[in-house]
């Protein structure tokens, strides 16, 4: 995902964005990305031992040197200031929590407890004192955490300490906490160290101890009940539990990090552990002993970080043949991939991004959409993949089955029985004209027509046999010289070809037809109506049926009248208006090579350049006025200004191919989301290679590394954006 910042320094904004076919599996899931982030971008240190997003959208990290803010661009860093009381009194942050209130607590290791203060930011600190009753029991906090009641309960090195819901926050903030400590006379109290505070779907409180034990608390007429449940793995005084969360599905069943099981079980109604989920054996595929952090996610998956195992993910499902296991091995080869040893903690924040903490390695961030990418590609062991990696063109037919022209020929897909069909120009009779296969199109009755770099190509799927047709300088009627590199079909049925070199060709007889005729359109440097170039790279037509052709140099052609005959039987050439780039004009197309056309649902013109971004047509208002484009290029939001496709979706945004990621942009406001590997792309040096599915809306986007494909609907475009603050 990419972070497009528009605006001046001084004002933040954070867009998380946010983007294939599962069966029940244990093993590497390519589409998994991840952003890294470390102290070369600004964290404070790479040991991450909280990780929180508050009200307002930042996302704060604790580290064991310092306190990080995280706008999306940019790190802000607390510390401990000598001679400063308003300062962190030490810079080892153990945990985090956000109030109800908004109030921002920070857990320090060694000093106390500290509320951040968002006027002036500073912090005001809580620390031990021995000789007050009233004062936070320990200065080495574990854990914050506040139930549905609005109380915060602070596990501390010592014990519990509470601050009760109707404690008042005076000018001078002070705060008296009721504190909990082991009282050797009555164990069943409390356990000295209390790690973790958990509040199940009931309401009751949970906390998890250094010793080993569960506790469950109650209240009675006294206070508080505390309620003992020891695991018979315990084997040591220092047997930490940790990261207790309840079951999605189970209600009372509790998953429970054990220092020396990993994961365990915990089920509130009988009051027992267990060593085995009981729902699945799932746990047979993961090295259990191995994990060290837990999180439940919104789409009911648990993330398991293990010590140098990376990390699984185990989507669950009633029925279990339909469970899935994604395992994200530590991969130090892979710029995209995780390498860390020891995942600590993971956090989700509101737009779905799973941000992953480890012990020496900074952060990762995790964008779930990148399993909605799909891709193509080749795989030199296998056969049954992609011929090649250049992907020049794609085409889905009206049966469902995909085809894919490359540099090294023409690949057939079908998607029922996953296997591909290979065509080259080994076989002249049964093969393509070129192994160069640059457009693809499917007429009105279901014949295939190619593009190459050698002709023409008609591909009969019930016969399984090609024909071909090429330049013939004797044979003014055939196709023009030079590479095919778009096809079109108009509104009419009439199918359109522009070469490179060539020009315009419009096939005039039917497509049965043996020896088709071909009507040519050239530049003609002595007849001003004629198309400004012969190098054709995109073809569109309007609802008004008025023909636009993209050039490689001359621009965006409009095609005002065709071919006519006179009753003498002479001919009238046809006219264009072009439509060129005019330095002194800032209203004109922004470059004269136009790789791609999209007339929208509205009926509005957009153009893609190469090296110009993305144009905006305006038609002229009247006579008396001109045509005006509006330009967005790579500092306006586009990933890069040479755009090589353009599709629009359902909902009417635009998808744009570039040479260096792919974007969609929102006409409404203007506004482009960004993505590329990381979030799950196979590939973004895309080529002049769109196509969208008429069946099921699914995009295509291809070039140097295959194909992607998705379905926009799946990408949800996960947009945050806090509160605007000028400093």
């Amino acid at each position: 995902m990419i972070l497009k910042m528009n605006f001046p320094i001084s004002i933040y904004l954070i867009q998380f964005i946010t983007i294939i076919f599962c069966e029940f599996i244990s093993a590497q899931n390519p589409n998994l990305r991840f952003k890294h982030i470390d102290i070369e971008q600004g964290l404070s240190q790479n040991m991450i031992k909280d990780i929180l997003q508050d009200s307002k959208g930042f996302i704060w990290i604790a580290t064991w040197d310092g306190l990080n803010r995280f706008d999306g661009y940019n790190f802000k860093v607390y510390k401990h200031i000598d001679g400063d009381s308003t300062s962190l009194r030490i810079n080892k942050i153990s945990c985090l929590s956000e109030d109800k209130e908004g109030r921002l607590w920070i857990g320090t290791f060694g000093g106390g407890l500290s509320l951040f203060n968002r006027e002036d930011e500073t912090f005001t600190n809580y620390i031990h004192n021995p000789e007050i009753s009233s004062s936070i029991s320990s200065d080495l906090i574990n854990s914050i955490f506040e139930d549905n009641q609005k109380r915060i309960w602070i596990g501390t090195r010592t014990g519990l300490s509470l601050i009760e819901k109707n404690t008042a926050f005076k000018s001078n903030k002070k705060i008296n906490f009721i504190n909990f400590k082991f009282d050797p006379q009555n164990p069943d109290i409390i356990n000295n160290s209390v790690f973790d505070v958990f509040e199940d779907k009931s309401g009751v409180i949970w906390l998890s101890t250094y010793e080993g034990a569960l506790i469950k608390l109650l209240p009675d007429k006294k206070g508080y009940e505390f309620i003992s449940y020891y695991s018979e793995s315990k084997i040591s005084p220092s047997n930490l539990i940790d990261f207790i969360i309840e079951d999605k599905i189970h209600s009372g069943l509790f998953w429970i990090n054990d220092y020396y099981k990993g994961i365990v079980w915990f089920d509130s109604k009988s009051g027992k552990f267990l060593y085995q989920y009981p729902y699945s054996d799932f746990s047979k595929s993961i090295p259990l002993e191995n994990v060290m952090s837990i999180l439940l996610d919104s789409d009911g998956e648990y993330w398991l970080g293990t010590h140098a195992l990376g990390i699984y993910v185990f989507n669950p499902n009633k029925n279990s043949a339909l469970e899935k296991i994604d395992h994200l091995n530590i991969d130090p080869l892979d710029p995209l991939g995780i390498y860390a040893p020891n995942i600590t903690n993971f956090y989700e924040d509101k737009s779905g991004l799973i941000w992953i903490g480890t012990n020496t390695n900074g952060l990762y961030i995790h964008n779930k959409d990148t399993k909605k990418f799909f891709s193509f590609h080749n795989n030199a062991f296998d056969q049954n993949s992609l011929i090649s990696d250049n992907v020049l063109s794609v085409l889905e037919d009206k049966d469902g089955n995909v085809w894919i022209g490359t540099e090294l020929g023409l690949d057939k897909y079908n998607p029922v029985t996953k296997k591909f069909n290979h065509f080259n120009n080994d076989n002249e009779v049964n093969g393509t004209s070129s192994n160069i296969v640059y457009s693809l199109l499917q007429d009105t009755q279901g014949t295939i027509w190619i593009g190459t770099s050698d002709g023409l190509d008609k591909y009969n799927p019930l016969t399984n046999s090609f024909t071909h047709y090429r330049h013939n300088p004797k044979d003014p009627s055939s196709i023009s010289n030079g590479e095919i590199i778009k096809i079109f079909s108009d509104s009419k049925g009439n199918l359109w070809f522009g070469s490179w070199n060539g020009g315009l060709n419009k096939l005039i007889s039917t497509p049965n037809e043996k020896k088709p005729k071909f009507l040519h359109y050239k530049f003609d440097k002595d007849y001003p109506g004629s198309i400004s170039d012969n190098r054709i790279m995109s073809i569109a037509e309007s609802s008004d049926g008025q023909l636009w052709i993209g050039t490689a140099d001359g621009g965006l052609n409009m095609l005002i009248s065709d071919y006519r005959f006179n009753k003498d039987g002479s001919i009238i050439q046809p006219k264009f208006k072009s439509y060129k780039h005019n330095p002194k004009d800032p209203n004109s197309i922004s470059g004269n090579d136009v790789r791609t056309i999209l007339i929208d649902a509205k009926g509005i013109l957009w153009l893609g350049t190469f090296g110009g971004g993305l144009n905006k047509f305006i038609p002229p208002k009247n006579d008396n006025d001109t045509a005006k484009f509006i330009h967005y290029r790579q500092r306006d939001g586009l990933p890069n200004d040479i755009v090589r496709g353009i599709l629009q979706d359902d909902s009417g945004k635009l998808w744009i191919g570039t040479a260096y990621g792919l974007s969609r942009f929102n006409p409404d406001d203007n506004t482009f989301l960004n993505f590329d590997q990381s979030d799950g792309l196979k590939t973004i040096k895309f080529e002049d290679v769109s196509f969208r599915s008429k069946k099921n809306g699914k995009i295509y986007f291809g070039g140097i590394g295959g194909i992607n494909v998705f379905d926009p609907k799946d990408i949800k475009g996960n947009f945050f954006k806090p509160e605007i603050l000028i400093t």
